[in-house]
């Protein structure tokens, strides 16, 4: 993950960098909260990445869980295609 902006409550959009040797695509994500709520991604299309590739995704929760609050950290957890899981935490 090379950025993100948090753009509404239920809204975040990351930048990420494919540093790997080979291709990836990412199926699902989950977002977690610092009180174990979770959002899992069940519709989502999916996302390509080739190597050396960055890209700028926009990711939408329901908000019924838990929503984005300013100053909080959640985990942002992708998943690809082989169910290799990269996580990384950020800031509202």
């Amino acid at each position: 993950m090379g950025g993100y902006h948090v753009n509404s409550p239920t809204n975040v959009t990351l930048g990420m960098t494919n540093v790997g040797t080979l291709d990836i695509s990412l199926v699902s994500y989950t977002f977690n909260d610092s009180s174990s709520h979770q959002f899992v991604s069940t519709n989502w299309p999916g996302l390509a990445i080739v190597r050396g590739a960055t890209v700028t995704t926009s990711l939408l929760i329901d908000g019924a869980s838990f929503t984005f609050q300013h100053g909080n950290v959640y985990i942002i957890t992708m998943i690809s295609s082989d169910n290799v899981r990269w996580s990384n935490n950020f800031t509202a």
